[in-house]
């Protein structure tokens, strides 16, 4: 098996690492910062290379986001009084008409660590290498954002044996409600009647959200009237303290 040691990545100095409209005088630039932007982030993006061309893309089936560097000839500048006229040089430019920066997706994946990473790129790795990025589990957020009491080993475990801490967002978010809660009262036995009513509860708000076209994965978590409301409820009902 064919290996290689990857370039190191690193973020844009100066900034966030944010991509830009910008030119580079080196397309190895473009190559290891604009990247390692999108994989801090939990974007999974490819990179295609051709002479003249490198154009990233998002993985992510129907996502907008592109980026593309194309080769460019730049003046080098004015004279020096008396000296030869600079010659012109090939840089690299990414033009406006090959720029969308933005996603239409939340992250699928947990951020990666550019240190990390960069520990692993010190050794040589096949030549079809990509950063190991961890999907996000939508099932784990839900109940963070709900309780995070609730995310006990033995709960996750539970659920990950029926693929809830696999799924993606809208994955979850699109299970009926007796089913998910069917499954929660068969397969994850760990989980009080109080939790499990939180969790429905939680996947509801998100749902709604969702449909509203807002940000799903905030469910109760950031809503502290919401949260009241329903620990009151669940105490009048179970007397639950």
């Amino acid at each position: 098996m064919e290996t290689k040691v990857f370039p190191k990545l690193s973020l844009v100095k100066g900034s966030d690492g944010a991509p830009t409209v910008t030119n580079f005088k080196d397309r190895s630039t473009f190559e290891v910062k604009y990247p390692a932007y999108q994989f801090s982030k939990g974007f999974a993006v490819d990179m295609t290379l051709n002479s003249d061309r490198a154009t990233m893309k998002c993985t992510h089936a129907g996502c907008p986001f592109m980026i593309a560097v194309v080769s460019k000839t730049f003046e080098a500048g004015k004279a020096k009084a008396g000296g030869p006229a600079p010659a012109p040089f090939i840089g690299w430019t990414i033009p406006t008409d090959a720029f969308f920066p933005d996603h239409n997706h939340p992250a699928p994946y947990e951020p990666l660590s550019l240190d990390e990473e960069n520990e692993r790129r010190l050794h040589p790795l096949p030549l079809d290498y990509t950063p190991p990025l961890i999907r996000r589990s939508a099932f784990r957020e839900l109940l963070q954002t709900i309780d995070p009491t609730l995310l006990t080993n033995e709960l996750c475990a539970e659920a990950e044996a029926i693929g809830l801490i696999d799924i993606t967002l809208e994955e979850l978010l699109d299970l009926d409600g007796p089913s998910l809660r069917s499954a929660l009262d068969q397969n994850v036995p760990s989980a009080s009647a109080t939790a499990k009513l939180e969790i429905m509860e939680g996947w509801r708000k998100a749902g709604e959200r969702r449909e509203k076209g807002e940000e799903p994965s905030g469910c109760l978590g950031d809503d502290p009237e919401q949260v009241a409301q329903l620990k009151g409820w669940l105490e009048a009902k179970f007397a639950v303290a």
